[in-house]
């Protein structure tokens, strides 16, 4: 998994998911919460 900064409060995260048996790559935009962490949005790819 790797985070790349996109601006000050969110980041694109690259990770490999894996679905009935089949590896997939993720690449997704991540939002700071609230409290500090970060949670996904809808806006992302999977190939």
């Amino acid at each position: 998994m790797t985070d790349i900064k996109r601006n000050d409060t969110e980041i694109i995260r690259v990770s490999k998911r894996e679905f009935k048996g089949h590896e997939f790559l993720d690449l997704r935009i991540y939002y700071e919460g609230d409290d500090g962490q970060y949670k996904p949005t809808k806006k992302g790819i999977t190939l």
